[in-house]
């Protein structure tokens, strides 16, 4: 199956979203499905490590984007984070991988203030 971008972005995918921080440490699981130039449609799952401050919880969907195409297979990427509010949780992430810059904003319900740093690993699967 192909797709073609008339933006011009990258890759842009949507996905589900759980996670948590607890002190000085949380996670995060997201499963996003997304297109990218290439005419690439793919599957993505990412799990994400978190080391920093603050309590936080949610469970949401978001949008992503991504400077490079998908490439199939694993990555790591390394970021930042942050999650602010109370009832309905807004949860902004950055991470890079080489060339790559992602850039995720969620939005669920949760509540809680947190942030820090973030190490994630993708398996993307394509269509």
């Amino acid at each position: 199956m192909k797709f073609s971008d008339p933006f011009g972005l990258d890759a842009f995918s949507a996905f589900g979203q759980a996670g948590f921080s607890a002190g000085t440490a949380g996670a995060t699981i997201k499963i996003g499905v997304g297109a990218d130039t290439d005419g690439n449609m793919c599957v993505t799952f990412t799990t994400c490590g978190r080391i920093g401050a603050g309590v936080s919880g949610n469970l949401g969907f978001g949008v992503e984007h991504n400077t490079a195409n998908f490439c199939e297979g694993d990555s790591a990427s390394l970021g930042v984070f942050g999650n602010v509010g109370i009832g309905l949780l807004k949860s902004l992430s950055v991470t890079t991988s080489g060339d790559n810059v992602k850039t995720s904003a969620c939005v669920g319900l949760g509540g809680g203030l947190a942030g820090g740093s973030q190490t994630c690993l993708t398996k993307t699967i394509c269509l």
